[in-house]
């Protein structure tokens, strides 16, 4: 191509000259194939740019949409716990994805689904129900853009850890996290408990000392009778 370029601006061709004489240049399969790309016959840089697309760009797309697909199983069978998991993900995707867009191999809408079936099957659920709930509109079997599902993604997982902490501090609460009286409310309790033992205590002593009166009027009274 840069041959034929330099050729074309030593002839004074024009776009559109150029754009139907460079497959003056190549085999006949390769002429065929040419003159059914967009920009043929008309604009060159149009022709030039998928010329470029069907041969040197071909094998690093086939590469870039196999990493974007190995990306996408494996994030799906895995597991996105917290936001910084979700970030992490969408970083990886957005730095293939965002190529393959800009590259024309992939869609908007494409690259939003994609996105949408790397997400773990909970999450996915978790993100629809909060979806439905805020928006009349939405079906569970729509595909959300790309920045929606991120925020309800954010939110969810933000109110899931909310109660993963609220829940473990319940159960240490009631395991170790009990407070500890203060010395007032000890020394009353100790103070509670001696009274009540000594109640018990002195109930106890005065029963005994009935007890040992009684025996010694009996004893008196056997020796009278004597």
């Amino acid at each position: 191509m840069e041959e034929f370029e330099e050729l074309a601006k030593r002839c004074r061709l024009t776009t559109r000259e150029k754009a139907k004489v460079v497959v003056k240049y190549v085999d006949r399969e390769t002429r065929k194939f040419w003159t059914r790309l967009e920009g043929y016959g008309d604009n060159y840089a149009r022709l030039k740019k998928k010329i470029m697309g069907a041969y040197s760009k071909n094998l690093e797309d086939e590469l870039t949409m196999a990493e974007l697909i190995k990306l996408i199983k494996k994030s799906a069978k895995g597991t996105i716990e917290d936001e910084e998991d979700l970030g992490t993900y969408y970083r990886k995707f957005r730095n293939i994805a965002a190529d393959l867009v800009e590259e024309e191999i992939i869609n908007k809408r494409q690259h939003d689904k994609y996105f949408w079936k790397g997400l773990p099957c909970e999450l996915c659920y978790a993100i629809c129900d909060h979806l439905e709930a805020r928006d009349p509109d939405f079906e569970c079997n729509q595909v959300p853009k790309v920045e929606i599902a991120m925020k309800a993604g954010y939110f969810v997982l933000r109110k899931a850890a909310a109660r993963r902490r609220w829940g473990g501090m319940s159960k240490k609460g009631k395991k170790g996290w009990r407070e500890k009286p203060s010395d007032e409310e000890s020394s009353e309790d100790e103070k509670s408990e001696d009274e009540v033992i000594g109640v018990e205590t002195e109930t106890e002593s005065d029963s005994e000392e009935d007890e040992r009166k009684m025996k010694r009027s009996g004893k008196k009274e056997e020796e009278e009778a004597r």
